[in-house]
């Protein structure tokens, strides 16, 4: 099953009108293991990259580490699927 999520504003400042959609989510053990695509305008300055108003797409691997029913830690891979 698909979702599409609405991000928290703070994580994607340097894009607008972004979407982002689960793939793939995983859950062993204390581990969640998420594979997602966003896509969205660049309108902010990423990574040090002013704005260029393209379209960007972008796959993401989020590996969350879960204790008490709360995310303790987690690690995010980011791969930039489209040229900003």
């Amino acid at each position: 099953m698909r979702e599409t999520l609405t991000p928290p504003s703070t994580n994607f400042a340097a894009f607008s009108n972004i979407q982002i959609e689960i793939l793939q989510q995983i859950a062993e053990s204390d581990r969640v293991v998420t594979y997602m695509r966003s896509r969205g305008e660049h309108t902010g300055t990423f990574c040090e990259i002013p704005p260029t108003r393209k379209t960007i797409s972008m796959s993401v691997i989020r590996i969350d580490l879960i204790q008490d029913g709360k995310i303790a830690e987690h690690y995010i891979g980011l791969f930039l699927t489209q040229e900003i």
